[in-house]
């Protein structure tokens, strides 16, 4: 099986039905990211997914094999996103953040009611923090990208995206806290 980076080369290189394979494997991921900012409106983020694959083919040339697919995937989605968004007048990164299916496995009632409360509060702490510090999150935590691969995506620098996650961290501490008593 073929490296990312690999299968971009061959697209450069006029191999398109390359692509596929690239669209195959990011489609899930990359809409699942469009979703989330568009506030579960699946339809728009699936037109913004086909933009971004568009853009993909039409700038292959700017893609430099040195760096990782992944994060120029996530880069131009997340300009395709606020492309769209300005064009429609609206914000890009929702409100409403939903965690991920969390396994609650217990051994009685109790302890689910208290799982799904502590869920909830989660849940609750995360929605209350300021959209850029959720979207930093949502990044490290979710998409598993390092500091540099989402300072690479928000155009901005190391320095600044692990500011933002220790504020983060700090603020959804605090918002917790608040929730919890």
């Amino acid at each position: 099986m073929l490296d990312d980076e690999t299968l971009m080369r061959a697209v450069q290189a006029g191999q398109a039905d390359r692509l596929a394979e690239l669209f195959r494997r990011y489609r899930q991921p990359v809409f699942t990211f469009l979703v989330r900012r568009l506030h579960g409106n699946r339809a728009t983020a699936e037109d913004i997914l086909q933009d971004t694959f568009e853009r993909v083919l039409r700038y292959r040339a700017s893609f430099k094999p040195e760096q990782s697919f992944k994060v120029w995937v996530f880069t131009i989605a997340r300009n395709s996103l606020n492309d769209h968004c300005k064009r429609a007048g609206k914000l890009p990164i929702s409100e409403e953040v939903v965690i991920n299916d969390l396994p609650l496995i217990t051994s009685s009632a109790q302890k689910d009611w208290e799982k799904r409360e502590e869920l909830e509060q989660g849940q609750a702490a995360l929605a209350t923090l300021n959209p850029a510090y959720r979207e930093v999150l949502d990044l490290a935590w979710k998409r598993k990208l390092k500091y540099r691969e989402i300072a690479t995506i928000l155009g901005t620098t190391e320095g600044n995206v692990k500011v933002k996650m220790h504020r983060a961290c700090q603020q959804l501490q605090k918002n917790y806290q608040k929730i919890a008593r």
